[in-house]
């Protein structure tokens, strides 16, 4: 998957995501990042949401390395045959901050990475 680089440029030390797939499917998640408590919700509504949490500050992830991290696929007609699914990506991701809060990205629309796919 991909997400708009001006709107991301500098996003690092993510602590937490979420993303959110409609009309899709996780195909793959190569590896879980070390330090990191990943949960995967798929329901019977075409809707998939992936979230995790670093369990220590020092295993914290850039907006590239989350991005590397999933390989995300729209519902193949077949699968579906009497509905028209159309594919929505997104990602929340809060980035950890040294006092205080994280601060929380929303993006909507992410698009898929083809070459993730090859």
């Amino acid at each position: 998957m991909s997400v708009d680089k001006s709107a991301s440029r500098g996003l690092d030390r993510i602590g937490a995501f979420e993303i959110t797939i409609d009309g899709g499917e996780l195909i793959s998640m190569p590896t879980v990042p070390f330090g990191w408590y990943i949960n995967i919700k798929s329901d019977s509504s075409s809707s998939t949401t992936v979230s995790g949490q670093v369990s220590v500050d020092t295993n914290a992830l850039s907006i590239d390395e989350i991005e590397k991290s999933f390989i995300i696929d729209k519902y193949v007609i077949d699968k579906m045959p009497d509905e028209h699914v159309q594919l929505r990506v997104s990602l929340t991701v809060y980035q950890i901050q040294d006092s205080g809060p994280g601060i929380k990205h929303v993006f909507d629309n992410v698009s898929l990475n083809p070459q993730a796919n090859k």
